[in-house]
């Protein structure tokens, strides 16, 4: 068991240290990566998904409660969103730290592409069915659905 900093090679705070070895790392400077394709094509996902991201943010609330829903729900069902957000935040970005950015992002378009196709899953308003099929959630009226 270690019990003081100098057991584990560390030195009080302001203490001259040993110069460590320069090492050599690898990648692109800033220059060289903005003139890459996939800098570009990384930077336009990213600005199109905040995009949407906010569009859903401003939008969830009013949405919610002109299907009829109270105010009271629409806050919980945005506190459930933004909740998701953090969490996913949180798993991709340790699973990004573990497996590396491209199998992130991999399982971020996954997830993205599973939630869009289940939402998405409604049926045109002149087929037969209820309500409840042209919206994910529960409407408390079918006028509310139609206009």
């Amino acid at each position: 068991m270690r019990r003081t900093p100098a057991d584990m090679g560390l030195l009080p705070d302001g203490a001259a240290t040993k110069a460590k070895e320069a090492v050599a790392t690898t990648g692109y400077t800033l220059g060289q990566s903005v003139r890459l394709p996939i800098f570009w094509m990384l930077a336009v996902m990213i600005l199109f998904l905040n995009a949407l991201n906010m569009g859903i943010q401003q939008h969830l609330i009013p949405y919610l409660t002109d299907l009829g829903h109270s105010s009271t729900f629409a806050a919980n069902i945005m506190a459930v969103y933004l909740g998701m957000t953090v969490a996913g935040k949180l798993v991709l970005g340790r699973l990004s730290d573990k497996e590396g950015v491209i199998r992130g992002y991999v399982v971020f378009c996954v997830v993205l592409g599973w939630g869009s196709e289940s939402s998405s899953a409604r049926r045109s308003p002149g087929s037969r069915s209820s309500s409840a099929s042209y919206t994910a959630l529960p409407t408390r009226s079918r006028r509310s659905c139609r206009r």
